[in-house]
């Protein structure tokens, strides 16, 4: 069984995209855009955006609780991913016995 060193983040919502012209004139009226900016004669507008990120990641009492999981599930070897990214303390459990 692999288990990873690394955490992943994932958003609420994805802003980078392209958009129809009427989901840009969306935009601008939720926005309060009166008028866009113009550089090289291509219309633009900045508008900011809450956006909220949730980092999932391993730690050691993850990986603990990982680790007894699939020993009690018949899982006898395990590898990790990305050696040098763990929390340092999931050595002190390795060297528990599990």
């Amino acid at each position: 069984m692999g288990l990873p060193f690394y955490g992943r983040a994932w958003v609420d919502k994805s802003l980078a995209r392209a958009y129809k012209h009427s989901s840009v004139e969306k935009i601008m009226g939720e926005e309060k855009v009166e008028s866009p900016f113009r550089e090289q004669d291509i219309p633009f507008f900045e508008y900011n955006s809450v956006v909220n990120v949730k980092i999932f990641f391993e730690d050691a009492l993850s990986l603990l609780k990982r680790l007894s999981l699939y020993q009690g599930l018949g899982v006898s070897q395990v590898s990790f991913w990305r050696l040098g990214q763990e929390d340092v303390r999931v050595w002190d459990n390795l060297s528990l016995g599990l």
